[in-house]
């Protein structure tokens, strides 16, 4: 191609663009120009129905505003009340007044429920009692479960912190024991009555899923179907042992199984990471509490006496952003990391919390 050719084909896209004639007179009018339109009929782009859905500027500007607000109120924390956080603190308060440890012992008796349903459970599937009075029995200690920690808390004057890590735990403990009954009553209810009684007992109750022997002979119904030699598959009623019981009430899920899937090790690099996060956003959310949670609520009791109307919805708004903050952070300390280093330690495979 020529230069005369090139510089020709430059020529006729600027005249293109701008709406000049192209080519001069040549097979049109004199007023005839081939034009390129810049403006259509178009919604606005916030509108809803224009298709635009990119806010991520926006979102990064709502969360500067965020981080800016916050971080004035903090400043203003410091300045008013100086450093408040001192790590010795929260140990005294549980050592220094006797009422604080009821709730050490309400969550000592939690062995107690565990092994109560343990021993209900196996003299259901000995014929020691019916099924049907177990089941009277398991939901006695399940009411039994959510009134006596409840009614403990209210007549004994305890730590609110050690009060709310109690009924935390209690009502753990009862959707675990309420899955594990109910787990146990199907598979007694499914087995075969001809099997009901004296079945031999196998020596690891803990198993993975999922898996044969590695020659493919576990085809039958009633072999053990094992991926390993030290983890065979369990059946009903070779999971009522304790040691299978205490790994459920430790293991970071509310719904029991005969075989939880297992992982093949513990990975040290992992759990030293997420055992790093448990420590360090630990002692954030305690430093948090102390230093902007204690003093905000102290400063409220008065304005709570004098029933100071908009005082109070003032404070209340004030509290509400250390308590997000706070919540986030537990959220991640607890879904995330402290789940998984009680997962990685057990060798829990299911991380889906």
């Amino acid at each position: 191609m020529s230069a005369q050719q090139t510089e020709a084909g430059k020529r006729k896209k600027v005249q293109h663009v701008i709406g000049l004639p192209i080519g001069g007179s040549e097979g049109r009018g004199d007023g005839e120009r081939e034009t390129f339109q810049l403006h259509s009929v178009r919604e606005s782009l916030l509108h809803s129905g224009s298709g635009f859905g990119n806010y991520r500027g926006l979102l990064n500007w709502l969360l500067l505003l965020l981080i800016l607000s916050n971080s004035r109120l903090a400043l203003d924390n410091l300045i008013k009340y100086g450093i408040l956080i001192d790590p010795v603190q929260w140990l005294s308060v549980f050592w220094e007044d006797p009422y604080r440890w009821p709730c050490t012992i309400l969550l000592m008796l939690t062995s107690v429920y565990v092994q109560v349903m343990y021993y209900t459970e196996v003299a259901a599937e000995r014929g020691y009692i019916s099924t049907p009075v177990a089941y009277f029995l398991q939901i006695i200690q399940l009411v039994n479960l959510l009134v006596f920690p409840s009614v403990m808390v209210n007549m004994v004057r305890t730590n609110p912190f050690g009060s709310m890590l109690v009924m935390l735990i209690y009502t753990i403990l009862f959707m675990k024991m309420w899955s594990y009954s109910d787990v146990n009553r199907w598979c007694r209810a499914a087995r075969p009555q001809s099997s009901a009684r004296n079945s031999p007992k196998r020596k690891h109750p803990m198993s993975t899923r999922n898996s044969r022997t590695k020659d493919g002979s576990g085809s039958g119904k009633d072999e053990v179907e094992v991926d390993s030699k030290d983890h065979p598959l369990v059946q009903y009623p070779d999971n009522l042992n304790i040691k299978d019981l205490w790994y459920f009430v430790v293991a970071p899920t509310l719904c029991y199984e005969l075989n939880f899937p297992r992982s093949r090790r513990i990975r040290k690099r992992f759990l030293l990471k997420r055992s790093m996060e448990v420590v360090v956003l630990g002692n954030v959310l305690l430093g948090l509490g102390q230093q902007w949670l204690v003093p905000t609520i102290m400063n409220s009791m008065e304005l709570f006496k004098e029933m100071s109307y908009s005082r109070m919805v003032e404070r209340i708004l004030k509290l509400a952003i250390p308590n997000h903050l706070l919540w986030l952070v537990f959220f991640y300390w607890f879904f995330h990391a402290f789940l998984n280093v009680t997962g990685e330690l057990l060798r829990f495979g299911d991380r889906q919390f």
